[in-house]
């Protein structure tokens, strides 16, 4: 039976790739991506209803004709998430590339 890419591997197989040294950089990779990405956004949309709470006369300050501080705030929120994922999603396909690599290098080592 011949090795195609759509084979699945074996549970030996996927231990001894996930101790290898390239994929521990793709992971610490990822991480150090995921890790700040995930908590800036838990920061940035947790800070809106919190500044509400606490400054509630600063934020229903109009700063652009009837646009208030907190409906202005809450307009970068979604800016900053369309960027955030446009961003992200070029980070997860480089590493999707990467990690297809990894498995096709170790496909090669297996046979």
């Amino acid at each position: 039976m011949t090795e195609s890419a759509t084979t699945p591997l074996s549970d030996d197989d996927v231990a001894r790739i996930a101790a290898s040294d390239q994929f521990i950089t793709l992971r610490r990779r990822r991480a150090a991506f995921l890790i700040p990405a995930t908590i800036f956004t838990i920061v940035s949309f947790l800070f809106l209803p919190c500044s509400i709470l606490l400054a509630p006369h600063a934020m229903a300050t109009p700063l652009i004709g009837p646009m208030t501080a907190a409906f202005l705030f809450a307009l970068g929120l979604i800016l900053v998430s369309w960027l955030l994922l446009a961003y992200s999603v070029r980070i997860c396909a480089r590493l999707d590339v990467e990690t297809a690599e990894l498995v096709r290098t170790a496909r090669k080592q297996l046979r």
